[in-house]
């Protein structure tokens, strides 16, 4: 089976889906772009859920907990993108939250006449100038959960977008095999973006990712903070220091001594390493000393 990474652009997402090597585009085409659209969907489930816990510990204290428990369920699942996700996962995990808010929620998500018209409800409902606004906010939210057409322009249009490898548009007949070598092993990324005559490659990533950017950031903020504080006698030998290519690992050693990692420290180390050995002389690893053979 060979994993393919899908990232979405339209709405940034990522998560692992495999297939054999022999399948074609065109075979899994459809499928992706419905589990994209899908776990949009329930990322926006994920959004509302938590604001609803509240309110049904009020109406349905035996059932509050089911609902905290998918809400931590589910959202681990959506984060994990190493995991392969089958097909029909986002689908399952939307019918959870979906069930859940019915089963609480009766007033708001339920309609003798059907499904439908409970949805239809809720939006008259959600635009009755009469209601509250906390109530408002609250059938905002039964809304996200029950609607499978919630915020429709931000699905993807199976029909004008196509699946990417390498800032290439894939045709429908090419395999996954020719990407990888026939290699069943092979991990390979492949991005949903719009297709068509105007379609334009989907960007490339940072080679960071954003959390490892506000990692570095706040490490060079912090190693700022840190200069302001130094006096101009330590800033000047500390400037000196770097530009002769020392870097000082404090207490390093077992006796609590400072040691100098530098790439500066050990290319000199090996030049004298090379050095004793044209002389022949032996150096003592343990103790740094040199011995003539033979002595």
């Amino acid at each position: 089976m060979v994993l393919l990474t899908i990232k979405g652009s339209q709405n940034p997402d990522e998560f692992t889906f495999d297939t054999p090597a022999v399948t074609t585009v065109g075979d899994v085409h459809g499928t992706i772009i419905d589990m994209l659209n899908h776990r949009h969907r329930v990322k926006l489930q994920l959004h509302s859920a938590p604001e609803l816990v509240a309110a049904a510990v009020r109406a349905s204290p035996e059932h509050a907990p089911k609902l905290e428990g998918a809400i931590s369920k589910i959202q681990a699942e959506v984060k994990d993108a190493r995991k392969p996700v089958p097909a029909g996962t986002p689908q399952l995990q939307w019918n959870t939250f979906r069930d859940l808010a019915v089963t609480i929620f009766p007033g708001e998500c339920v309609h003798a006449e059907g499904p439908k018209a409970a949805i239809e409800q809720l939006y008259m409902l959600h635009d009755n100038p009469d209601i509250d606004d906390d109530y408002r906010l609250h059938v905002y939210h039964c809304r996200a959960m029950i609607d499978p057409d919630y915020r429709p322009k931000e699905s993807i249009d199976a029909a004008h977008a196509g699946l990417w490898f390498n800032s290439r548009l894939l045709t429908p007949t090419e395999s996954f095999a020719t990407l990888c070598s026939g290699n069943d092993k092979s991990r390979i990324t492949i991005k949903v973006a719009p297709s068509g005559a105007a379609a334009v490659a989907p960007s490339k990533e940072p080679r960071l990712t954003y959390n490892d950017q506000r990692e570095l950031k706040r490490h060079l903020q912090a190693k700022a903070d840190t200069y302001r504080q130094l006096e101009d006698s330590e800033l000047r030998g500390l400037v000196t220091e770097q530009s002769r290519g020392k870097v000082w690992l404090p207490g390093a050693m077992p006796n609590g001594k400072s040691v100098d990692v530098s790439i500066a420290a050990a290319t000199q180390a090996r030049l004298r390493a090379k050095d004793l050995t044209s002389a022949g002389i032996d150096e003592d690893a343990s103790t740094g000393s040199a011995a003539v053979p033979g002595s």
